[in-house]
């Protein structure tokens, strides 16, 4: 029985072996094709972490003790020598009725 189909041998072995490298080509290209994927997140996630970094270091610098006290003299003059007597205790606020 065996040597009925045995000219059937090579060209099956032909197909599988085209098959095999059809199915290896099309791998390949689906792993290069995530590779290129996953470089291309990584380089977002380093841009953003660059966009986090400077937008940290700006925020700093805009609630710098320092900055805020020049804007305040120079926007808020009027305002440069507070002292605690010139704020009330909570205690002197009326209470609402309505609220109560």
């Amino acid at each position: 029985m065996i040597k009925k189909y045995k000219h059937l041998f090579f060209p099956i072995l032909v197909v599988v072996a085209v098959l095999s490298s059809g199915l290896g080509f099309f791998l390949q290209f689906k792993i290069n094709k995530f590779d290129r994927e996953i470089a291309n997140l990584q380089s977002e996630i380093k841009k953003t972490d660059v966009e986090i970094k400077v937008l940290k270091t700006e925020i700093s610098h805009l609630t710098s003790i320092q900055r805020v006290r020049e804007i305040a003299n120079r926007y808020l003059p009027q305002y440069k020598n507070i002292t605690q007597k010139d704020f009330i205790n909570l205690m002197d606020i009326p209470v609402n009725p309505d609220f109560e």
